[in-house]
């Protein structure tokens, strides 16, 4: 069992002893077996349906169940809002204002009341996060364990100081602890370590023009299903990288290398420094500068997931034939705005596609959707099979630029879900301005590159879980 486990398991257990422990009767093991029989199954159910479209959430209940535990013991009393009595509750204080997942333990109670089925409510919301932050841990890290129940929910939440002094120190114990992105991450650790990636991926794309395209689409990829983690980097039978949706992806051994590259300026450390889920972030951003000429500050200090299974890729991947609403909620879930959906297609001026993925557009051609020429030309290109490979560009097929949505507005782009974003006018209208269409209106002008610049950020920001530093990025250590 790795170190970070054990601080996990540490980190979970402790509040259960007598110096954390709240002012409650002895806890038990199957505590509710009698008074609602199926109650823990039930919020595990409840848990898994909760962040089945974002799993990251899990790493908030984790968070959120520690933080209760460690202020006057496990009573839910992080849980509670202000109210006319109390303008300062525990949720409320500075180190708690980015608590999430309380919207998992709302559908959990309520999951379990309606299960015992009673007229008074049975399960306490404490115990309901503590059996919550378990089923996290197994939806996270594919281990389980005893939950002693039986806790009483606090009538009370204070922001106090003393609250401040004991969540200060014992951060400062736990440095096995998931903490916040923070930019110029290894500055301190490791100075040479964004240079050695940057170097490690330039001479990748040297070698073979084009692989860049990949690794962006890699790093799309991986954060898009559960946060940026690095799942999508593992090999098993059953990994992402198996999945229908991420056939075709390509720049893995180019992340090898980046994180050979990075660990070998570090030193060498045992345990290793860089996470696997990092070196991504900052190859996909080395590869922007080294195919668009422009650049950005990458956060750091994300784990590695011990976990990848290619079914989480189903509806969490935007698809090929997407509408403009099933792809605005897609990236709505993942914390994504209309203008990153449209910053980010522009992404589609480089790389290739297989011709599988957009056959339907040029067999049974619809003038309306696509210029008939440009389809004679994708028939011509494909007629020897499936899965050869198109330019997503055919203009400036490996450079990102503005190109793409120029195409687009010429009706010449491969998928049906670049199209149709011209079917909703405030799509169309901002891809009129990053195309340089709309210059006669400075005010509303808005340039891609910034708008491209920010929405990779908030995408490399989508929260993964707790998780491990990889030795090497294709197997867990």
């Amino acid at each position: 069992m790795t170190m970070y486990y054990s601080c996990l398991i540490f980190a979970i257990l402790l509040p259960f002893s007598s110096a954390y422990a709240a002012n409650y009767g002895k806890l038990t093991i199957g505590y509710y077996n009698d008074k609602c029989p199926g109650a823990e199954y039930t919020i595990a159910n409840a848990v898994q349906k909760a962040v089945a479209d974002n799993r990251g959430l899990c790493a908030g209940v984790i968070r959120l169940h520690f933080h209760d535990c460690f202020v006057r013991g496990c009573d839910g009393s992080v849980l509670l809002e202000k109210d006319a009595d109390n303008n300062t509750p525990e949720k409320l204080a500075r180190n708690n204002l980015s608590l999430r997942g309380f919207e998992v333990i709302n559908a959990a109670k309520e999951a379990v009341e309606a299960n015992c089925n009673k007229t008074s409510p049975v399960v306490s919301c404490a115990d309901v996060l503590a059996f919550a932050a378990r089923e996290c841990v197994k939806i996270l890290g594919g281990f389980s364990y005893d939950v002693y129940a039986g806790r009483l929910d606090a009538r009370e939440s204070k922001m106090t100081m003393n609250y401040y002094c004991l969540i200060f120190a014992i951060l400062l114990s736990f440095p096995c602890a998931y903490g916040d992105l923070e930019p110029k991450h290894y500055e301190a650790k490791c100075p040479g370590v964004e240079d050695a990636i940057a170097n490690a991926v330039a001479k990748a794309e040297k070698n073979n023009p084009g692989i860049c395209a990949g690794v962006i689409r890699l790093h799309f990829h991986d954060c898009f299903v559960n946060g940026c983690d690095g799942s999508v980097l593992l090999d098993s039978p059953n990994s992402e990288k198996t999945s229908e949706d991420n056939i075709g992806l390509r720049g893995f051994n180019v992340i090898e290398a980046a994180k050979i590259a990075a660990e070998k300026s570090c030193g060498k450390p045992s345990p290793p420094l860089v996470s696997c889920a990092d070196v991504l972030a900052y190859a996909a951003r080395d590869c922007v500068n080294i195919l668009g000429g422009f650049t950005y500050e990458v956060v750091a200090g994300r784990f590695d997931s011990r976990v990848s299974k290619a079914e989480d890729t189903i509806g969490n991947l935007p698809g090929a034939n997407f509408n403009v609403k099933e792809l605005k909620d897609n990236f709505a879930k993942k914390g994504l705005s209309a203008q990153d959906l449209v910053a980010l297609t522009g992404a589609h001026s480089i790389g290739v596609a297989h011709c599988l993925s957009f056959k339907k557009r040029f067999t049974n051609v619809n003038t309306s959707e696509i210029d008939p020429t440009y389809a004679n030309s994708l028939r011509e290109k494909c007629k020897n099979g499936d899965f050869l490979t198109v330019s997503q560009d055919h203009v400036t097929s490996n450079r990102l630029d503005v190109q793409w949505y120029k195409n687009e507005n010429q009706n010449q782009v491969l998928f049906f879900s670049d199209w149709v974003l011209r079917t909703d006018s405030a799509s169309q209208s901002l891809m009129n301005n990053f195309a340089g269409s709309n210059l006669n209106l400075p005010p509303l002008f808005i340039k891609w590159e910034p708008a491209f610049i920010d929405a990779m950020k908030k995408m490399g920001n989508i929260p993964g879980g707790p998780g491990e530093i990889r030795k090497v990025c294709n197997a867990v250590n």
